[in-house]
C-alpha cells in the first residue's frame, strides 16, 4: 500500500502545483488576495490602474440589476427544460423550453460582451498587449493542466497492482 501512496503522491503534486499557479495567476485570485472584489474580467481586469478598476467596477455595479435577471432567465429557462425531460411521458416536445433557454443564453452573452467592450474603451494600446499576453500564458496553463489530467487518467494502467505490498 506504501508504494502505491508514494505513487499517487508523485503524481498528484505537479497537477497540484499548476492549479496552485492557475489560481495565483488568474485576475479573481489576485483580486481576492489583495482584498479586493473580483470583477470577474479576465484577463482586462489584471492590467487596469486603480482609476480605471474603479470606473469598470462602476459599470459593473449599474448593470448588476439586469445580470442578476438574465442569470435568473437564464436558471428558470434550464429548469423548465429538465422539468420537461424528465417528465414521464412518453414524448414529450422541447422545442419551447429549448427556445427560451437559448434566448436567454443570447441575451446574457450581449450583455457581457457589451461590458466587455466597454471594459475594453478603457485600456491604452499597451493594456490591450499585456492583457493579450496574461491570456495567453492563462489559455496554456489551462492546457497544461489538461494534459496532465489526461496523463494521469491514461496512466491507471501503469499503477502498481493492488494489495501485494502489504
Amino acid at each position: 500500500m506504501g508504494v502505491l501512496n508514494h505513487y499517487m503522491i508523485k503524481k498528484l503534486i505537479p497537477v497540484i502545483v499548476l492549479l496552485a499557479g492557475g489560481l495565483f495567476f488568474s485576475g479573481a485570485a489576485q483580486a481576492f488576495h489583495r482584498g479586493r472584489e473580483p470583477i470577474g474580467m479576465e484577463p482586462f481586469e489584471i492590467v487596469l490602474t486603480p482609476q480605471q478598476r474603479q470606473a469598470l467596477l462602476s459599470m459593473v455595479k449599474a448593470d448588476r440589476a439586469k445580470l442578476r435577471s438574465l442569470h435568473q432567465r437564464l436558471h428558470q429557462a434550464r429548469e423548465a427544460l429538465i422539468e420537461k425531460l424528465l417528465s414521464p411521458d412518453a414524448t414529450v416536445d422541447v422545442s419551447k423550453e429549448t427556445a427560451e433557454l437559448k434566448s436567454a443564453q443570447a441575451a446574457m452573452i450581449d450583455e457581457r460582451v457589451g461590458i466587455a467592450l466597454a471594459a475594453r474603451k478603457l485600456l491604452t494600446a499597451q493594456q490591450l498587449k499585456d492583457a493579450g499576453a496574461f491570456h495567453a500564458k492563462l489559455r496554456e496553463l489551462h492546457r497544461q493542466e489538461a494534459d496532465l489530467i489526461r496523463q494521469m487518467e491514461g496512466g491507471k494502467s501503469d499503477l502498481p497492482p493492488m494489495g501485494g505490498d502489504e
